[in-house]
């Protein structure tokens, strides 16, 4: 038995991060199932190491944001650069948003859902912002209140103002400005590594929780949108990711989902993008050989800008919703929703449950009524997964394409 036990542990001690952390997620899955709802009492350890890691996210953004930026070596290639990041990502949200819908359709979850809307139930929900209103909230008055309150559209924004700042610098100034952000960076990405040899445990907990929870709903009244949902995951990681990355890089879907595990079960466990940003970035660099200055602006961007989870979410859950209620939605509607959610999931903050009001936000604007939303709500992490790894899958595989595409380049210009 100690023999037996010593061999065990040396086994376990030479499995990389990303296996322990997918052991540590069956496992807990197993207890949550078994122990019921008091495995809820251990998710305070789970999320203890999850605030470990959000303790510096804010640092970790600006850092590693900073140094992405000032790294270009110039104004040109930071627009070269920029331009194409936030293309792709604006291009892969569109198409997440249709295949929401296509999927929703073509299978139609909603279709024997009973919903029985009450009149005296009032739901409220955040308007959708006028273009001047999102402008507005993409500047902060105060950055010192921005980054104490975590809001990560004004940290992104405030920081990408300050690489740009530092590339205009003259050379002799930019250069030890730039060398302090790669120091903090250092520092940082050293304290979460710190963070990371906890995953296991913290996994453990928060799958053990998430499971004593829900129990026997996962195949309960919300399965069939729950299995749809994560339908429309696989085509666009398969249609959208995969094919364009193989297409322009070479790079098989197995080879992908193999060096890039450690930030899918990361994301898949956190349920966070904003959390798994260091993950990410570490495996940008390491696996996939991207460089610091790519990685460093295209992942910490696409945590907030990339939502292409939840744009997926979006269309299937308002298709249910219509379908639940017999409405058949018009070809205008529907081009409504697909710009709606292309606009309320791009630069949304990438913490676990936001999505909830983002779907109301959508719903309350083509008028599908919202109490089925809320029943919704109560599932949420078990969507939440899905759109959280979607959503930073899709970060890695942008930046790995344009850093190919920028080393080809750079290849070229050599050999003129």
């Amino acid at each position: 038995m100690y023999k037996g036990g010593k061999k065990g542990m040396s086994y376990y001690k030479k499995m990389n991060l990303a296996t322990k952390t997918m052991l540590a997620m069956v496992l807990g899955a197993i207890a949550g199932f078994i122990i019921g709802e008091n495995a809820v009492k251990i998710q305070f350890i789970g999320t203890v190491w999850l605030n470990m890691i959000k303790m510096f996210l804010v640092p970790t953004v600006v850092c590693m944001l900073v140094r992405g930026i000032s790294s270009m070596d110039s104004p040109k290639t930071l627009g070269r650069i920029g331009a194409k990041v936030i293309a792709f990502y604006l291009v892969t949200t569109v198409f997440a948003a249709i295949i929401g819908i296509v999927i929703g359709d073509v299978f139609k979850p909603g279709i024997g859902f009973e919903f029985q809307q009450s009149s005296d139930t009032v739901t409220e929900v955040a308007s959708l912002p006028t273009i001047q209103d999102f402008v507005l909230s993409l500047f902060s008055e105060n950055i010192f209140n921005s980054y104490s309150s975590a809001d990560m559209l004004k940290v992104l924004v405030s920081s990408i103002i300050i690489g740009v700042g530092i590339v205009f610098m003259p050379e002799e100034h930019r250069i030890p400005v730039r060398n302090w952000f790669s120091s903090m960076s250092e520092l940082i990405m050293s304290i979460i590594g710190i963070s990371m040899k906890f995953a296991p445990i913290g996994v453990f907990c928060l799958m053990a929780a998430a499971m004593g929870t829900y129990g026997i709903n996962f195949i309960g009244s919300m399965s069939k949108l729950l299995i749809v949902f994560y339908l429309g995951c696989v085509v666009h990681f398969v249609a959208v990711y995969m094919l364009f990355l193989w297409a322009m890089t070479g790079i098989t879907p197995w080879e992908f989902f193999k060096k890039g595990f450690e930030t899918f079960s990361m994301a898949i466990s956190t349920c966070s993008s904003a959390a798994t940003v260091p993950v990410n970035l570490k495996v940008a660099q390491e696996n996939f050989g991207v460089s610091e200055a790519i990685a460093g602006f295209s992942i910490p961007l696409g945590s907030s800008m990339n939502q292409d989870g939840g744009a997926i979410l979006g269309g299937v859950v308002m298709l249910f919703c219509a379908q639940a209620i017999g409405l058949e939605l018009t070809f205008g509607q529907i081009f409504n929703i697909v710009i709606l959610n292309t606009l309320v999931t791009s630069g949304s903050s990438g913490v676990p449950g936001g999505g909830i009001m983002r779907l109301m936000v959508v719903a309350s604007a083509v008028g599908l009524p919202l109490e089925i939303i809320a029943l919704i709500g109560g599932f949420y992490r078990l969507f939440d997964m899905g759109t959280t790894s979607m959503s930073v899958m899709g970060d890695l595989s942008a930046t790995v394409v344009i850093d190919r595409w920028e080393k080809k380049r750079q290849a070229k210009e050599g050999a003129e």
